[in-house]
């Protein structure tokens, strides 16, 4: 059998990366340490859940990232609004997305849930 540390380490930086990306530089942007310490926290829990269960069936990776993005969708939806709404337009020149509809930002959260619930239903439902 091959070793599952490799693809696990990649795995668990992949969903740390994801968890505390732009909810972690938005609130040192606006200077709020409420976004940008519990994304710090819950990106070090999931990632420890996340490396426990892939370690414990590495054959289920398809649940396991389907269920970590959908927790990562869950704070990003929570933090979309009140967040968005304190960023500047711009930051050292580079625009921050904040000129995008809320309801563009919404729907594209929407689909990656979708993607995320399809990951979950293909490994449950698939023959043994």
């Amino acid at each position: 059998m091959a070793n599952p540390v490799g693809p696990g380490v990649g795995f668990g930086g992949a969903l740390t990366g994801v968890v505390i990306g732009w909810l972690v530089i938005s609130g040192f942007v606006i200077h709020d340490p409420l976004v940008w310490a519990p994304p710090i926290v819950l990106g070090a829990g999931l990632w420890w859940g996340a490396m426990r269960a892939f370690a414990a069936r590495p054959e289920r990776w398809a649940t396991l990232l389907g269920l970590v993005m959908l927790c990562v969708l869950l704070v990003a939806a929570l933090y979309l609004e009140p967040v968005l709404r304190r960023l500047p337009e711009r930051v050292a020149g580079m625009p921050t997305g904040r000129s995008l509809p809320l309801l563009q930002l919404k729907l594209t959260l929407g689909l990656l849930a979708l993607l995320a619930l399809t990951l979950v239903g293909r490994d449950l439902f698939k023959e043994p």
